[in-house]
């Protein structure tokens, strides 16, 4: 793969800027693009579902409608208790124990294409 764009400079941004701002680096080595990529790194920071719409609606914007998209999101575990929070489970705190979840380390949000 193609080395993936991240934001992790500044100020925290929503999803749209995030999305928008990986889309354009990603892009930026590419004449074609296959597929797109997008994994989120830190679930319980971004909403899966607000960052495939502005991911949609970017690509629409760079005449990228009609790519496939692939989105992986990553699982946190608990500390306590070692359950696994998915998108639909995380929050600030695990839903199986209420114990606080760690915020991930890296990248919160990264886009690849692939030609």
């Amino acid at each position: 793969w193609p080395s993936g764009v991240t934001s992790r400079t500044g100020p925290p941004m929503h999803e749209a800027g995030l999305v928008e701002q990986a889309l354009q680096g990603a892009l930026r080595d590419h004449v074609t693009v296959a597929t797109i990529e997008m994994e989120i790194g830190d679930p319980a920071g971004i909403s899966a579902e607000a960052a495939r719409l502005h991911l949609e609606i970017a690509m629409r914007e760079v005449g990228l409608e009609g790519v496939p998209v692939e989105i992986r999101v990553a699982s946190v575990p608990c500390p306590a208790c070692g359950s696994a929070a998915s998108q639909a489970t995380a929050g600030a705190f695990c839903a199986a124990c209420g114990w606080p979840l760690p915020r991930p380390e890296g990248a919160p949000l990264v886009i690849r294409a692939r030609s």
